[in-house]
């Protein structure tokens, strides 16, 4: 039903909508019901963007001099881009965050890789003010879809990713993986619990009790975004926002989640790598070894043969090839997020 609703955009890798910490949209579903956000994500740990839920804390560390490996230089781009937006990456963060990342400060703390983000997203979408240069007015994906009463506020984003985290030694099943919020310990929290390659905030699969996520998707913009009551604007699945990211840095051409030659979205804040229908590398994923979020642990090389990460844990979002978990990973298999 996805790519039904979204053909004409993109194909849309997966429904997960406003889910685990889009609380406040009271516009009704396709269905006439309410799917509305109303998950109470309202700030995961070790973000730092909602601790005192005030959207309009524009207090993001994003104004440096572009001196990070990722920063455009296409200052005649209208609007927030990927090629024109601040990114600041000291020396000695590892490569792998120079070469993916746009729109953000990283810096290190001890052993731990820090990003800030405002988590603006550097494309067009209906959810700016209309006085934004990135606004665009809205126009119906299909039949049900419907624009949030919400706005994109600037965040204060900051996530702490330990270089060595500590493996949790769970069994990641259908037990553990079952949809709905609070039934384990190991979920990941509401509200921001990873940050795109775009510098936008990452979200679980979670709604609140009585809520549906599947659902929520009729409320994503083009991008397959939306905010929450707080304006937080985040994703909670693929999203051609992140593959052009891939694209600035000349990795792909195609920036259709399930037809880029690489596909990555981000990272969670203990580490876990959100991909796509792809490795880093550009090769086909072996799904025989997925667990219950299409989650497995192997070295992750990308398209020149570096080796970024050793034996990491990442999971895979493409609903055409793996559809039993089409959303950003509902587990923690690392320690890290709630320390």
């Amino acid at each position: 039903m996805l790519r039904i609703l979204l053909t004409g955009i993109c194909i849309l890798g997966l429904a997960l909508s406003g889910c685990g910490g889009d609380d406040g949209e009271p516009a009704p579903g396709p269905n006439g019901g309410n799917p509305g956000d109303n998950s109470g994500n309202n700030g995961g740990d070790n973000t730092g963007d909602n601790p005192g839920d005030n959207p309009g804390d524009n207090t993001g560390d994003n104004t440096g001099d572009n001196t990070g490996d990722n920063t455009g230089d296409d200052a005649s781009s209208p609007g927030r881009t990927v090629a024109n937006c601040e990114t600041n990456i000291a020396d000695d963060v590892p490569a792998f965050y120079k070469k993916y990342f746009r729109c953000v400060t990283i810096s290190m703390d001890g052993d731990s890789v820090v990003i800030e983000s405002e988590g603006l997203p550097p494309h067009a979408s209906f959810y700016y003010e209309t006085s934004h240069e990135n606004y665009t007015p809205f126009v119906s994906q299909g039949d049900g879809f419907y624009q949030n009463p919400n706005t994109i506020e600037a965040q204060n984003i900051r996530l702490t990713i330990g270089s060595n985290p500590r493996v949790r030694g769970l069994t990641i099943n259908a037990a553990l993986v079952d949809g709905d919020v609070g039934t384990s310990q190991d979920e990941y929290g509401m509200g921001t619990q990873g940050v795109a390659l775009d510098s936008v905030a990452l979200f679980n699969p979670l709604a609140a009790p009585g809520d549906d996520i599947e659902d929520e998707l009729y409320s994503f913009d083009p991008y397959y975004g939306h905010p929450q009551n707080r304006g937080t604007y985040h994703y909670h699945t693929t999203s051609m926002g992140p593959l052009e990211v891939l694209e600035a840095a000349g990795l792909v051409s195609s920036t259709t989640p399930g037809e880029a030659a690489i596909e990555m979205y981000g990272i969670m804040c203990d580490g876990t790598l959100v991909l796509g229908c792809t490795e880093l590398n550009g090769d086909a994923p072996n799904s025989d070894n997925f667990d219950s979020q299409n989650g497995e642990a192997h070295d992750i090389v990308d398209e020149e043969g570096t080796v970024h990460f050793t034996n990491r844990y990442h999971v895979h979002i493409c609903p055409d090839l793996f559809p039993e978990h089409r959303f950003t990973p509902e587990i923690q298999y690392y320690d890290g997020c709630n320390d």
